[in-house]
């Protein structure tokens, strides 16, 4: 099984989502907003 939430914290870090992308997935039941907020609100690893 997919598992959403990597896929898509994956993709945000490569600049392939946005953070607007991201709420997308929220409406959609893909992931909660709680793991929206975290992926949207983590930086870059230096």
């Amino acid at each position: 099984m997919l598992n959403w939430y990597d896929t898509i914290k994956q993709y945000y870090k490569l600049g392939l989502y946005t953070a607007d992308q991201v709420a997308v997935f929220v409406v959609a039941g893909w992931i909660t907003a709680e793991q929206a907020a975290e992926i949207t609100s983590q930086t870059a690893a230096a």
